[in-house]
């Protein structure tokens, strides 16, 4: 009688922990949903509204801007995208030359490579690629989501 209730209890120990490492990874990430502050160090920010799906991966599904947006699949754990910012770079007017002659600053495309962490919320975005004249000065920054609504 020992040896059945033994021989069960392996058994069932053996479904569960099976159970366990057979589970999708999709099924550890947490829900993200919801309307989110982005935040840089620098206080840059925008409103992101994620809509959380996972079958059978999970892809967060961002709105930065009516009409804007783009998808972020859960990669090792992280939301990544490599994504197209329209104006992601702003340059401040600047002077050029002894005549000192100005030249407007403007806003310029900029490709970003951008990841969070589902559970803590926080992220880093790198800067690949932009026409801006001035430059990126620092081409990569970390972002906190911070959950609105």
């Amino acid at each position: 009688m020992k040896t059945n209730s033994l021989l069960a209890a392996v058994a069932l120990g053996c479904a569960a922990w099976l159970g366990a490492a057979g589970s999708p990874a999709s099924a550890d990430a947490p829900a993200t949903q919801g309307v989110y502050a982005y935040t840089e160090p620098e206080g840059v920010g925008a409103i992101w509204t994620i809509r959380t799906t996972c079958t059978p991966g999970c892809v967060a599904h961002v709105t930065t801007d009516p009409g804007l947006g783009f998808a972020a699949p859960l990669i090792e754990g992280r939301y990544t995208v490599t994504r197209d910012v329209p104006n992601g770079v702003t340059c401040p007017a600047y002077r050029l030359g002894d005549n000192g002659a100005l030249f407007p600053g403007g806003t310029y495309p900029v490709t970003v490579r951008q990841w969070w962490d589902p559970r803590t919320l926080v992220g880093e975005v790198r800067f690949l690629d932009s026409p801006s004249p001035c430059g990126i000065p620092n081409p990569r920054n970390h972002f906190v989501l911070s959950k609105i609504g």
